[in-house]
């Protein structure tokens, strides 16, 4: 065991400097994102839920932009 230990650590020090916490420019406690977003919204964007199949109005949407979040309104 002490050896496939040692090879691990040796795979994965490299990366060791991006396993980093993520900072967002928008940081919300979750009773604000729940005031902020619908219940179905919420359940989407906050806790991985999905919406039910090809009921996205975006599935037809083919005009050249840019897609902002709808949670905090900043660009994809």
């Amino acid at each position: 065991m002490r050896r496939r230990h040692f090879l691990i650590s040796l795979a994965v020090l490299p990366f060791a400097g991006r396993l980093q916490a993520e900072t967002f420019e928008i940081t919300l406690t979750e009773a604000e994102w729940k005031a902020k977003l619908s219940p179905a919204r919420f359940a989407v964007l906050r806790e991985a839920d999905t919406e039910p199949a090809f009921s996205s109005p975006l599935n037809d949407e083919h005009r050249k932009g840019t897609f902002i979040c709808a949670g905090c309104a900043l660009p994809l």
